[in-house]
C-alpha cells in the first residue's frame, strides 16, 4: 500500500494533521512486518514538520484503534502484545512504582478538577457564594477568619482558579 501525501493536502492546514495522522496510523496498523513500518518512516513525507498537535492526533488515533479493537496486521498485533506484556510485567515486578504513577496521575486529575471542585463548594471568583458550603463555613467564624485559616486559603485558590 502506498503512502503519499500530496502537496495539496500538505497546504490544507485545517485537515493537514488529521490526514497525515490517519495515513501514518493506517500504514502502521496494516504493516505485515516491522521492516514495513521501518521503511514507512524512512520514505520521504511531504509535510512541513512534526508538531505537538500532529503527535497528539497520532497518539489519539492509535489509542482509539487499540481501545475499539481495530483490525491490525501482524506487525502491529505483535507490537501491541509485546507492549502489554512489558507493562504487565513491570507492574507485577514493581508494584510500588505503579502506585507512585497512579498517585501522580490522580494528583494531575485533581489539579485539573480543583477549580471546578472549589466552585462547587462555593469558593467563587468574587468570594464565597451565598448559600454555599463555603458561606456556611465562614459563618462558623462569626465574622472573624483567623490569618492562615484553611478557609482563607481555599478562598484565595477559588478566586485565582475561577471558572
Amino acid at each position: 500500500m502506498s503512502f503519499l501525501i500530496s502537496s495539496q493536502a500538505a497546504t490544507n492546514t485545517s485537515q493537514d494533521d488529521s490526514f497525515i495522522a490517519s495515513s501514518i496510523v493506517y500504514r502502521d496498523l496494516t504493516a505485515e512486518t516491522p521492516d514495513d513500518i521501518h521503511r514507512h518512516f524512512h520514505e520521504p513525507m511531504h509535510f512541513i514538520s512534526w508538531t505537538e498537535a500532529l503527535a497528539r492526533v497520532i497518539l489519539r488515533a492509535l489509542a482509539n484503534a487499540i481501545m475499539y479493537g481495530a483490525e491490525m496486521a501482524r506487525a502491529a498485533r505483535e507490537a501491541l502484545a509485546r507492549t502489554k506484556e512489558a507493562v504487565y510485567g513491570f507492574a507485577t515486578e514493581h508494584p510500588v512504582y505503579l502506585m507512585l504513577f497512579a498517585m501522580l496521575l490522580a494528583m494531575g486529575v485533581l489539579a485539573n478538577s480543583a477549580p471546578w471542585i472549589l466552585n462547587l463548594l462555593g469558593f467563587g471568583k468574587l468570594g464565597r457564594i451565598k448559600g454555599s458550603f463555603a458561606a456556611v463555613w465562614q459563618s462558623l467564624y462569626h465574622g472573624y477568619v483567623p490569618n492562615g485559616a484553611l478557609l482563607g486559603s481555599m478562598q484565595r485558590l477559588g478566586m485565582a482558579w475561577s471558572l
